[in-house]
């Protein structure tokens, strides 16, 4: 049933992902299949999920997936999309440096990954996040 409400609600992906991630109900834990929820939840623009995604990919060596993910917060701050939890500044300063401290760490090799990474997530994901957000451009 979770699963089935998880593609739109980022705090029901969300405990999909801590439950599989540390393996509730006697299951085994899944780190992949956690990866992929609290990802649901970053592309709906859920700031836990971002945290959550930034920091699997970049524990699982992907620095390049992990800037383009805080290349996508970022956005959505700057877009006014966290707005409505509190003012824009508390959100626009710490994505900005989470994104330049990110961003710093990579080769110019592993920038061009992170940019083709972040053009999929936008792709995927800008729309629905900004609609659920109530920043739609």
């Amino acid at each position: 049933m979770l699963e089935q409400l998880a593609p739109d609600d980022p705090d029901v992906a969300n405990r999909l992902g801590y439950c599989l991630q540390n393996g509730c109900g006697g299951l085994k834990p899944d780190l992949i299949a956690a990866r992929s929820w609290f990802e649901v939840s970053a592309g709906l623009g859920d700031s836990i999920g971002l945290s959550e995604i930034e920091h699997a990919l970049a524990e699982g060596g992907d620095s390049a997936g992990a800037w383009a993910w805080s290349v996508y917060a970022l956005d959505l701050a700057l877009d006014g999309c966290f707005v409505s939890l509190s003012a824009s500044h508390i959100f626009v300063a710490p994505a900005a440096l989470i994104e330049a401290q990110a961003r710093a760490a990579l080769s110019p090799a592993e920038q061009n990954a992170g940019l083709a990474i972040s053009y999929a997530i936008f792709g995927r994901w800008e729309r629905l996040a900004k609609e659920r957000l109530s920043c739609a451009d």
